[in-house]
């Protein structure tokens, strides 16, 4: 494995928290312009190094598919080919034919996923993928539309995933268990159990900043603190 550049300490923590997941799963919300594609090559490096995938499908908006490509051969000598309609088809028939002998590292667009011919081959094959990467994954919230159906697909079928979005604060509670229910739906069966977690983290999240500070507001962290400790999951 050749890694062509030096990252910041804190991209390894979606890497860690993705190793200590049972079933190998993880949303990463940072801020724009923190590394997002990073921290998820940072996540395909490990995870070839230690299962030997056979299978490794991204997914991203058709605006993002070449900076993918680039970001993954530049920083990580990982060569990933664009498969539009036609070549993921063509990859979806090889698969149908046989399975245990065809391999894949692609890149392939939400836009190409969510199109009629596309969406009803995933969803009759069920292909399955040791690893799914899903930029953008603010585009698979509304339960029902047909990004949120190839979402779904993948994942049922995906050994590990992995989720990116900048934006699931903004887009509200619901939005965000909505995204959580397709990454790994035994964990987030209901949102009454979900807001019980978000309410609780809120708190933990809020501690954290106020240690951030400088100085750090010590005192006003571990208030928060107390108040997380009052809920009950």
């Amino acid at each position: 494995i050749c890694i062509r550049d030096s990252f910041y300490p804190y991209q390894f923590k979606p890497l860690v928290k993705f190793l200590d997941s049972e079933k190998n799963r993880v949303l990463i919300c940072d801020e724009v312009g923190l590394g997002k594609t990073i921290e998820a090559g940072l996540i395909l490096i490990e995870f070839k190094a230690r299962f030997s995938p056979k299978r490794i499908l991204i997914v991203c908006p058709s605006a993002l598919v070449q900076k993918w490509k680039n970001e993954l051969k530049n920083r990580f000598d990982e060569e990933f080919g664009i498969y539009r309609s036609r070549e993921f088809m063509e990859f979806l028939r090889d698969y149908e034919n046989m399975p245990e002998r065809t391999a894949f590292s692609g890149i392939v667009s939400l836009e190409t996923l969510r199109s009629k011919s596309v969406l009803a081959r995933l969803k009759e094959l069920q292909p399955d993928f040791d690893l799914v990467i899903v930029d953008e994954a603010h585009h698979l919230r509304n339960p029902g539309r047909k990004q949120w159906q190839a979402g779904t697909t993948l994942s049922r079928n995906a050994t590990a995933m992995v989720m990116l979005t900048a934006t699931p604060v903004q887009l509200g509670r619901e939005n965000l268990f909505h995204l959580l229910q397709i990454l790994d739906k035994d964990e987030f069966p209901d949102n009454y159990g979900a807001e019980e977690r978000f309410a609780i983290n809120e708190k933990v999240v809020m501690a954290q900043n106020c240690v951030a500070k400088i100085p750090p507001d010590v005192s006003k962290a571990a208030e928060y603190l107390d108040s997380a400790g009052y809920f009950e999951i």
